[in-house]
């Protein structure tokens, strides 16, 4: 087992509503194929992490599948989770910006999120994600009551 994943599971279930759940078994497979897997720490303390993988994988999530089916080459942030206490810190400027310059060197096309934006409105995160230079490709219903908005960042 990963060292963090302890930190990094209890993090998740922290803001749960928002993202989906995690065990130490699905995260120990999310961990094995995905792209990214970036760990913040302070202070020898997890605070934040974010998890990406790219086009053509053997991911489940219906969401990256949606991707998967309209484009050909990117990379797609399944989630990023900061601790309530580090927000508004730059912290996630700082991961996606890693995440950026990765797609760069790597020469991927594209980079894809979703928020959702039903029944509760991720106001913060889609205001994040808009000063972060992603735009609305679509909109789709997850997990039954849930609609995201589907977004993409181009690179150049």
């Amino acid at each position: 087992m990963k060292k963090d994943f302890i930190e990094i599971l209890k993090l998740n279930q922290k803001d749960v509503e928002m993202l989906s759940p995690l065990d130490e078994n699905l995260l120990g497979k999310m961990d094995e194929i995905s792209e990214i897997f970036n760990v913040i720490e302070i202070d020898n303390k997890v605070v934040a992490f974010i998890l990406a993988f790219r086009n053509g994988c053997e991911y489940w999530s219906d969401n990256y599948n949606w991707f998967n089916n309209h484009y050909t080459n990117f990379i797609y942030i399944d989630r990023i989770v900061i601790d309530e206490n580090y927000r508004k810190q730059g912290i996630g400027q700082k991961l996606y910006e890693n995440i950026f310059e990765y797609a760069v060197k790597n020469n991927y096309d594209l980079v894809c999120a979703e928020i959702d934006i039903e029944p509760e409105y991720n106001y913060s995160s889609i205001k994040f994600h808009e000063k972060m230079g992603f735009e609305e490709v679509g909109t789709r219903i997850s997990k039954k009551t849930i609609t995201v908005s589907l977004q993409t960042k181009e690179i150049d």
